[in-house]
């Protein structure tokens, strides 16, 4: 244990032996109201010392991301971004002035919401609180004495990481999508009215339902972007679908593919459609799709239960440098030759690419390293303005 630490928790331990009416052990937790207020204090004086000590490179990553994507937010919303007071304002105030230059500007187009799962959505507001919860329960076993330090550091380090892995992953992607959506420079947006299916139906449906089909989505402009996952729709749809002032034409842009459940009764014959028989569904997981039409019609929906509309462009988002598994860039790979994106796939970093000799290897991928400098992904912009 590190000193500052140490200290926080030897003060959190003094605090209780000298409140006798106190209880915590193996059996309860009896905390009297009149002292709960400043057992609280303290305890969460441990969890923030613990952090800051233990992972100050994640809470750096986690404050900047947060940062960044309120500043995405409010370029959209035209809000004033939220503040977060924190060590590392400094550098964020740097970061801004560094990073915010060079890349077009949405002036027309306004959203009033955006709506995001509300684990992530915490994360992204309230970093540090987001990282100090996961320390929550470790740190009760540890004052009931049913761990010890090694089970507790244990504990910790596989809880921070593997939630910082997953809600890192997902902020990192939403930061990317809105800095497209607002660089496109839109002055109009839709979304498809698609009919949400509860778990209770999907457990219900036979055989029969789930063969039947159903027509394209109705389409109604929107002022609200919604990137939610976790829910079944019937038929997949983009998550928002915008047009751009630069060249006139309708993106629409899909985050968390699942399978729809139903065929569409209806598709349009002056788009091409894939086979997803050939396509494994998990192997469309954590990717952007984005699409490109002369209109909203065309890509009011993207999939059913039997096939995907081909993609325009394919966005892999790699937040670490450690993010390539074994066969992930075999993944990679496939996923393009399966998907054929029009305008290619572009693999976005947040760290330094590791693996520039793909892009040399693969004619139609890219590899971008961003970090949060959004002009870097004008490459990937300037390919759907073109398109």
């Amino acid at each position: 244990m590190s000193i500052l630490w140490q200290e926080a928790l030897e003060e959190l331990e003094g605090f209780i032996s000298i409140n006798d009416t106190i209880s915590i052990n193996k059996e309860e937790i009896s905390i009297p109201e009149n002292l709960r207020k400043h057992f609280y204090e303290l305890f969460n004086k441990v969890r923030k010392a613990y952090i800051e000590e233990r992972y100050p490179d994640i809470l750096n990553k986690s404050v900047m991301l947060s940062e960044s994507y309120a500043l995405a937010e409010s370029n959209l919303l035209n809000t004033t971004p939220y503040e977060r007071k924190s060590a590392f304002s400094f550098f964020i105030n740097i970061f801004r002035t560094l990073f915010n230059r060079n890349i077009t500007q949405n002036q027309t187009g306004q959203f009033e919401e955006i709506i995001l799962d509300k684990k992530l959505d915490n994360y992204l507001r309230h970093p540090y609180q987001s990282l100090e919860s996961m320390l929550f329960d470790p740190l009760f076993s540890l004052l009931k004495r049913k761990t010890g330090f090694k089970e507790f550091e244990e504990q910790t380090e596989k809880e921070v990481n593997l939630y910082f892995s997953s809600v890192f992953k997902a902020g990192y992607e939403k930061w990317v999508t809105l800095n497209i959506i607002n660089n496109l420079g839109f002055d109009q947006a839709f979304e498809s009215i698609t009919r949400r299916v509860p778990t209770k139906e999907l457990c219900k449906r036979d055989l029969q339902q789930m063969e039947s089909s159903e027509a394209p989505p109705d389409m109604r402009s929107t002022k609200k972007i919604v990137i939610e996952h976790g829910h079944i729709s019937s038929l997949l749809a983009p998550n928002i679908i915008v047009r751009s002032q630069r060249n006139g034409k309708y993106v629409g842009i899909m985050a968390g593919f699942h399978k729809a459940i139903v065929k569409s009764s209806a598709r349009n014959n002056n788009t091409e459609w894939l086979d997803l028989k050939s396509i494994p569904i998990t192997s469309l997981r954590g990717v952007i799709l984005i699409y490109v039409s002369d209109s909203p019609e065309d890509i009011s929906f993207i999939a059913d239960k039997e096939t995907i509309l081909r993609p325009d462009m394919l966005l892999e988002i790699k937040p670490r440098k450690d993010a390539f598994e074994e066969g992930d860039i075999g993944m990679i790979k496939r996923r393009h030759h399966s998907l054929k994106p029009r305008l290619g796939t572009f693999i976005i970093y947040f760290e330094p690419s590791p693996s520039e000799e793909l892009e040399q290897q693969e004619a139609g991928i890219h590899t971008l390293s961003v970090g949060f400098d959004k002009s870097k992904l004008i490459p990937a912009i300037d390919a759907l303005v073109q398109a």
